[in-house]
């Protein structure tokens, strides 16, 4: 899934608390409306190609060509 578009994130962009956690979530909000983006897309860099590679953008500014989203939900 990793490299084709950026994908976009439900969470508002903040700090992760300090030490290992399972699914992570970020803050409730966040005061410059930034949400996160995870993941790389065809227009970054190589090292950014991975889930784990995390970072913010304004939530509703602007439509990214590169920035896409997945539809999931939660097993019944």
């Amino acid at each position: 899934m990793s490299g084709n578009v950026w994908e976009w994130c439900w969470d508002w962009q903040g700090s992760y608390s300090e030490g290992p956690v399972v699914d992570p979530v970020g803050p409730e909000s966040n005061p410059y409306d930034y949400k996160v983006k995870r993941g790389g897309g065809w227009v970054g860099y190589a090292w950014t190609c991975r889930s784990a590679a995390r970072f913010q953008y304004p939530a509703f500014e602007w439509p990214y060509d590169s920035l896409g989203f997945r539809i999931a939900r939660s097993e019944p």
